[in-house]
């Protein structure tokens, strides 16, 4: 008998929805484990009671979903799963959910490496050193950031320092506007900076020198704001993917028509910066 898969009769004539209703989580746990086809309804049910464009709504869904997941019998399926989960719920890296459901099977402990391997930036560090460098053009050159800087909003920042920068500059007026530079510039950016520990580092973000510099100044800048607006889109283009694996094309055509012509503008506006990012930034 080959497994049952969405839209076919389950047990009793009931779906997962109505058998977590009448005989609990564990029911359709075990029916996960019975008949892994079923994982799919399963992880759509369960994160569409998430709101799933917040962080909080994000790791809440995941912390929900991973078991049914980890019931999975076969490694491989069950990995599988964990990065679909990962792809679904959007915006979240799919190593993390991998682990997390491997050490809800007693799986998470590192696997012995052949050879010591040089260690990599992950792309959290990569973020943070071109937002480092994005609110140090901001402070130091806001002729040069101009437009760019100003484009991308604080809520797209990762680290919170950041962020209450880049919100202070646009409450001094934003970086194409600014009428001064050096003191008088920093000045009006920390009167708009109601964070302490964003004020501490101003005066150390202004004289740190960037990464490039001489006759490269602009060209480096330019490339360091299209890096910072990158990594911003491809963070929408990510949630938007989650989105589009939630929804269903037959029951709402027009909307899902919207959302995947939003994903295709942004995947194209993605590219488009990629490409200015690579003149002039360094591994």
């Amino acid at each position: 008998m080959r497994p049952a898969t969405v839209g076919e009769p389950r047990p009793g004539g009931r779906d997962p929805c109505e058998l977590r209703q009448e005989q609990g989580d564990a029911a359709v746990r075990d029916l996960v484990a019975r008949r892994t086809p079923l994982i799919e309804f399963v992880l759509k049910t369960t994160l569409a009671g998430y709101d799933l464009a917040t962080v909080e709504g994000r790791v809440a869904a995941i912390e929900k979903a991973a078991p049914w997941v980890a019931e999975i019998k076969d490694r491989a399926l069950r990995d599988g799963y964990a990065t679909r989960l990962a792809f679904m719920v959007g915006n979240i890296d799919e190593a993390e959910v991998v682990a997390r459901v491997r050490r809800l099977t007693g799986e998470g402990g590192e696997r012995p490496r052949a050879r010591a391997r040089m260690a990599q930036r992950s792309p959290d560090d990569i973020a943070i050193a071109v937002e480092r460098e994005a609110v140090k053009a901001a402070l130091q050159s806001p002729e040069l950031a101009g437009p760019s800087f100003d484009a991308v909003p604080a809520s797209a920042y990762t680290d919170p320092d950041y962020a209450a920068v880049a919100a202070a500059v646009a409450g001094a007026g934003g970086a194409a506007a600014a009428q001064v530079t050096g003191a008088a510039w920093l000045d009006e950016v920390a009167a708009h900076s109601p964070r302490e520990s964003a004020r501490a580092m101003l005066t150390a973000l202004a004289v740190e020198p960037m990464r490039s510099v001489g006759e490269g100044d602009a060209m480096y800048v330019n490339a360091v704001l299209a890096r910072l607006q990158e990594m911003a889109t491809v963070r929408r283009v990510a949630a938007l993917k989650g989105k589009l694996q939630r929804m269903n094309p037959v029951e709402a055509p027009e909307e899902y028509t919207k959302v995947f012509g939003q994903l295709v503008a942004l995947e194209a506006q993605a590219r488009s910066l990629r490409e200015r990012a690579l003149g002039g930034l360094t591994p």
